[in-house]
């Protein structure tokens, strides 16, 4: 039990450095693609990937919603082909993708998770084969039916194949061919895809080639993804008095940047003490407070402020699957983290409307 516990600390701190460093990627990427002019595509696809991770983190700490939308087949492939395909021409290789008229319009759910299954599986066959065969790497996914509300994708390459003896650890964790691999990415795939009612298998992998079959469920909602439908505008926050109670300098520099930029006064502190200092010499609107400074003290300073600042809304920005207060009955917002910055700004918005 205590080893156990203490992977999941190790989990929680994982994830916490990656959520900040998620949401300030996801921050600066949404702030040049308000300006930007020729490069709008690539900061697009940075801001759609960014997005996607975070929801892969929020699910790691059973943060994400239970019934997230689904999503297109069709865009996801075509959002794969625009993300892989500078890696793919810098490899002098092609990747060809055949999606029948009758699957254009196919919906399924968990698309961030469908998409780094392939995406690895694309990656994977460019690393083996560019490096040992003399003619053009061909890669190829092809769409079909694997029967009623389940799709069959295949990733096949023309390659040097997977040795035989190699066929049966491919799927075991930890194991790799490649020379800075985790040996994680098959495994967790084959994971993934259990989990979702579907399956991961190597079909055919000996001299000409490869060829990976991955079974996907359809989806019956038709709802297309978007992780915050709130962010297509820009609020205006003028007038707002806003403290930042946050220890990660990246946060605090890209928080402080995106609600000046709104017209809010931003304060921040890096512990809650300066903040209290602060507190007593003039009143703030909004405080946005990161859990991770106030500790196992969180809940009572919560209930602190409340208390002696009634007006004051209070905003707790959390990594942890359950902050560990009780929100609905202290009147607290919660944001997630990794958090898309508009989340943010549309939150305190809401709150001073």
């Amino acid at each position: 039990m205590h080893s156990r516990t203490k992977r999941e600390q190790e989990l929680e701190s994982a994830l916490h450095d990656v959520g900040n460093s998620l949401t300030v990627i996801l921050g600066w990427i949404e702030e040049a693609r308000q300006k930007a002019g020729s490069e709008r595509q690539a900061l697009d696809l940075g801001l759609a990937r960014a997005k996607r991770a975070v929801h892969i983190c929020r699910a790691a700490i059973g943060a994400e919603p239970a019934h997230a939308p689904a999503e297109g087949l069709s865009e996801l492939l075509a959002e794969l082909r625009a993300t892989l395909a500078k890696e793919v021409s810098r490899r002098g290789a092609s990747l060809e993708v055949r999606l029948p008229a009758e699957f254009e319009s196919a919906w399924v759910a968990r698309g961030a998770e469908l998409l780094s299954i392939i995406e690895n599986l694309v990656l994977n066959a460019l690393e083996a084969g560019v490096e040992v065969v003399s003619h053009t790497l061909e890669l190829r996914i092809d769409v079909t039916s694997a029967g009623p509300r389940m799709i069959r994708l295949q990733v096949s390459d023309n390659g040097p194949g997977v040795h035989e003896e190699l066929k049966s650890k491919l799927f075991t964790a930890g194991f790799t061919t490649k020379r800075a691999g985790a040996g994680i990415g098959l495994a967790h795939g084959r994971a993934v895809a259990l989990s979702v009612g579907g399956s991961l298998e190597l079909v055919s992998g000996a001299g000409n080639g490869a060829t990976f079959e991955l079974h996907w469920p359809q989806a019956s909602r038709n709802q297309p993804f978007e992780a915050t439908p709130h962010t297509l505008r820009r609020r205006d926050l003028s007038g707002v008095r806003i403290a930042l109670i946050e220890d990660d300098p990246s946060v605090i520099e890209l928080l402080e940047m995106v609600l000046a930029a709104r017209g809010a006064e931003v304060k921040s502190f890096a512990d809650h003490e300066r903040f209290r200092i602060a507190l007593s010499q003039a009143p703030f609107d909004v405080a946005l407070l990161d859990a991770s400074p106030f500790g196992a003290t969180l809940e009572a300073n919560l209930q602190q402020l409340r208390a002696q600042h009634p007006h004051m809304d209070l905003v707790l920005i959390s990594g942890a699957s359950d902050p560990g207060a009780t929100l609905g009955k202290l009147g607290v917002t919660w944001i997630r983290k990794p958090f898309d910055v508009e989340e943010v700004v549309f939150v305190v918005q809401t709150l001073k409307r």
